[in-house]
């Protein structure tokens, strides 16, 4: 596996003081591994836990070229999970998807996101030309504004993408 550790600026705990966060590649995973957000999604009326086991254990395992998924991990407990796919709505290889992005509620805000979502673009950049996404959630939307994504309209379940080869140009 593929993990980078991240040092306390990166993620804090606000009131518990700071700690260090994994992320890291995963290839494989058991619904046990991630209870604890697909129990913290579904206290939010989220359907995040639901949609993920049902879409991992069928046809997305995050194992095509260029796909892959990342879980945030502090010691033993999955804080956070992200996953990378081609666009299973756009009939083009060389667009990726963030999908399947949530964050344990207790750890938002604290740099978990972040990160998760920036080792996403980074993996992203090495396969796509463009990184879709759909939200509608405003906080969320924040954040991926704050990392470079447009608002975009009238894409077929996109809300928001990053254009790498504009950003090759505007660097």
């Amino acid at each position: 596996m593929n993990a980078k550790t991240f040092d306390e600026r990166s993620a804090k705990t606000g009131n518990e003081g700071e700690y260090s966060m994994i992320i890291e590649r995963v290839t494989s995973l058991k619904q046990n591994q991630i209870i604890r957000l697909i129990e913290d999604s579904k206290t939010e009326g989220h359907r995040f836990g639901q949609i993920f086991m049902d879409e991992y254990s069928g046809n997305n395992r995050f194992d095509r070229p260029g796909e892959s998924l990342y879980v945030a991990r502090e010691e033993d407990m999955v804080i956070g999970i992200c996953g990378l796919n081609i666009d299973p709505y756009l009939d083009q290889i060389d667009v990726g998807r963030v999908r399947r992005f949530y964050v344990l509620s207790k750890c938002r805000g604290n740099g978990v996101g972040k990160q998760l979502l920036l080792t996403i673009v980074d993996e992203a950049k090495q396969h796509f030309k463009k990184l879709t996404l759909y939200t509608e959630n405003p906080i969320a939307e924040k954040l991926y504004i704050s990392m470079g994504f447009s608002r975009v309209e009238g894409i077929h379940n996109v809300s928001h993408i990053l254009n790498f080869e504009e950003q090759l140009i505007r660097d």
